[in-house]
């Protein structure tokens, strides 16, 4: 996956051991679909690993999508005006 793709995260530095501990907190839960009654959602349940990042990078999604924040990808691209050049 590139850098910018949609489902990307760019991490930051060169700290390998930072990566891995980040890596570690972001599955630090794993969803589980649950059906009852004709109703489906997600459970999600602990695994072994902390889990605090993910709770923070979930809290930030949710606010910058109530504050307006979009992706590039949501973002309305202008159009661009075409140009007639007449005579030189």
């Amino acid at each position: 996956m590139l850098p910018g793709n949609r489902g990307s995260l760019t991490l930051w530095g060169r700290d390998a051991e930072m990566h891995r501990m980040f890596s570690d907190h972001m599955n630090g839960e794993v969803a589980k679909l649950v059906e009852s009654g004709g109703n489906s959602t997600y459970e999600w349940q602990d695994t072994p690993n902390d889990n605090h990042f993910f709770d923070c990078m979930v809290g930030s999604m949710v606010a910058a999508s109530h504050c307006g924040i979009k992706s590039a990808e949501e973002i309305e691209k202008p159009k661009r005006k075409s140009r007639i050049v007449v005579g030189q």
